[in-house]
């Protein structure tokens, strides 16, 4: 028996609200846009390569630590010019994305 008041019906397992859904959308397009600004990519750097690199931060987007994680299709130059650049961008954007925040968080990047 179901108490009065009480809901009767789940959401549907995996669902996810879409504002919540497109505000880390946002978020990690905020974080990407000051790495890539700083990022000075290496000569020679073969298109189609992808790397991820996780970022550690604390709230307010101060960067603690960035590290190019396995497998990563970039050489180790290209490995440490990805990391220098996110932590050159920091602080990372925070406000307004506080209900999306990642203390640690993997972030994508590929060369076109």
């Amino acid at each position: 028996m179901v108490p009065a008041g009480a809901a009767t019906e789940a959401p549907p397992a995996g669902a996810e609200t879409e504002p919540s859904a497109a505000l880390k959308s946002r978020y990690v397009a905020a974080l990407q846009a000051p790495i890539l600004e700083k990022w000075i990519r290496p000569d020679g750097m073969a298109p189609g390569s992808r790397c991820s690199v996780t970022v550690v931060q604390i709230p307010g987007g101060l960067v603690v630590s960035a590290t190019a994680i396995s497998p990563c299709g970039f050489d180790e130059a290209g490995k440490r010019s990805l990391e220098a650049a996110v932590l050159n961008a920091g602080p990372l954007p925070y406000r307004g994305f506080e209900a999306v925040f990642e203390r640690r968080i993997n972030l994508e990047f590929d060369i076109q």
